[in-house]
């Protein structure tokens, strides 16, 4: 004996279809992955591989602000007073 939802399903089949597919977002997901993601991945990389940008500009930066830690909290005190004096001496020649 059919059941009645299955005469319903026969009956609206491409909207069935569409909701049993979960109106194929899965689909344009792993499309989006394949096609799109994949791709941008290769070509950083090759970028990476070739130029080896990010490792050395990561290098750099952080032998950079090593420099600026000392641990020492009047240090950072004495920075942060000579940042806020810059700012205020550049917001007083926009000012004139």
């Amino acid at each position: 004996m059919p059941q009645p939802h299955h005469a319903l399903a026969r009956r609206l089949a491409p909207i069935h279809r569409l909701l049993i597919n979960k109106c194929y977002i899965d689909h344009l997901c792993q499309w989006t992955i394949d096609r799109i993601a994949l791709v941008l991945n290769r070509l950083i990389s090759l970028f990476d591989r070739a130029v080896d940008g990010p490792a050395l500009a990561t290098l750099i930066t952080g032998r950079l602000l090593c420099l600026t830690q000392t641990g020492q909290m009047q240090h950072y005190g004495a920075a942060i007073a000579a940042g806020a004096i810059a700012l205020i001496f550049l917001w007083w020649l926009a000012l004139t």
